[in-house]
């Protein structure tokens, strides 16, 4: 995940995130993280952005996505960082 491909309000799109993972399993994981309420979707043109739903899950799981995104960007900077 690129910080600068950010939009102002977080949102980024699906194609920004640097995952592993074929395209048809980003999507089963976008979907699984959009009805268990952690993120929120929205469509613009041809792209579909994504949002942490971070106003509604800090005060449910105080703290939790404190230790959670930064061990996120850990992991995926690893992942850039491997041989393909």
């Amino acid at each position: 995940m690129r910080n600068r491909d950010a939009g102002p309000d977080g949102e980024m799109a699906c194609t920004t995130f640097a995952l592993p993972v074929s395209k048809s399993t980003q999507s089963g994981h976008f979907k699984v993280l959009r009805e268990a309420g952690v993120i929120r979707q929205r469509d613009e043109g041809t792209r579909r952005l994504n949002r942490l739903r971070r106003a509604d899950l800090d005060p449910r799981f105080p703290g939790l996505l404190d230790l959670a995104v930064p061990q996120g960007r850990a992991v995926i900077a690893g992942w850039l960082q491997q041989p393909h």
